[in-house]
């Protein structure tokens, strides 16, 4: 990858953000088709609240904690995988010394048998 590059962006981050974005439940808008019903409607939620909104709020306090659970794992991988790709530049770095250092030594092992008398074939 060119240093130009920008860096890529993993997969679970997009799905956690998508997670967080619908993590809160909200409570539908009421919707009557009939105007002569909403009285009734505006009775029925008011009565079913007391329930209903304890739920909803436990729930939501779930949700909201899961995801900043996941957050914390997504933040801990990206910092393991940032430590993997130093530890391959690393290892690439100390190979490619390793190389050179092998090749410095075959080229001199070469000289110095270029230089040397060859045995003799008495014949």
């Amino acid at each position: 990858m060119a240093d130009e590059d920008p860096p890529v962006r993993p997969a679970y981050r997009e799905l956690l953000e998508r997670l967080e974005a619908r993590c809160v439940i909200q409570l539908p808008a009421a919707r009557m088709r009939h105007a002569w019903l909403r009285p009734f409607r505006r009775i029925i939620d008011h009565v079913a609240a007391w329930y209903i909104e304890p739920l909803r709020e436990q729930q939501n306090a779930i949700n909201v904690a899961t995801v900043h659970v996941l957050q914390a794992y997504a933040d801990q991988l990206d910092r393991l995988n940032e430590h993997a790709v130093r530890l391959d530049h690393d290892r690439l770095v100390r190979l490619e010394r390793d190389l050179l250092d092998t090749e410095e030594i075959q080229v001199a092992v070469l000289r110095r048998l270029a230089h040397e008398p060859g045995p003799r074939h008495d014949g």
